[in-house]
């Protein structure tokens, strides 16, 4: 034999136990959370890739966000990955951001991670919170979002720019563990 349980009247009992009993901790939390993680393992479905990005294995089935760019000789713009989907982080008191990265890239090249309320594509004005240096080992870098880019509407993404430098390396870094916590 079945029996149901209102689920409502068990959590209340739960809580009314919880606070008249002095050896147990009860956390409430406000809101859903926005937390977000991406090891581009699956294949980073829930990004949007901008020119010279792609996602590699990096070895079995671990995958990886790479900007490869050669050095072509040609100025270039700022080109972005970012997650499709914008977040909402109205009411947040802090959120970090955080990717771990290897990799090189030539003189006067950048790439770090950026922000921006504007639609992602051709016009959009990205906000650079970070920047990321090269390096031979998987580092992780992190950064706090200011206090205006805590609203809805927030795109998150990754950027680098390839300035032309003659005998340069051009750009080939790798971006794992994307990581978004947020803090109500």
């Amino acid at each position: 034999m079945k029996t149901r349980m209102n689920h409502g009247v068990l959590g209340a009992a739960l809580l009314a136990f919880a606070l008249t009993n002095t050896g147990c901790v009860v956390e409430v939390t406000t809101g859903p959370s926005q937390d977000f993680f991406e090891n581009f393992d699956s294949g980073g479905a829930r990004w949007t890739l901008g020119e010279g990005f792609r996602v590699d294995v990096a070895s079995g089935s671990d995958r990886w966000l790479r900007a490869v760019y050669d050095d072509s000789c040609a100025d270039q713009s700022y080109n972005f990955a970012h997650v499709t989907a914008p977040f909402n982080f109205t009411g947040a008191s802090a959120v970090s951001v955080s990717v771990s990265t290897q990799g090189t890239y030539g003189t006067r090249d950048t790439t770090g991670l950026a922000w921006t309320t504007d639609v992602p594509g051709p016009g959009a004005t990205w906000n650079v919170l970070s920047s990321i240096s090269a390096t031979s080992a998987y580092v992780a870098n992190s950064v706090d979002l200011p206090p205006e880019a805590r609203r809805a509407g927030v795109y998150l993404g990754i950027y680098f720019r390839n300035i032309c430098v003659r005998n340069s390396i051009g750009v080939n870094m790798a971006y794992d563990e994307f990581r978004v916590v947020v803090t109500r």
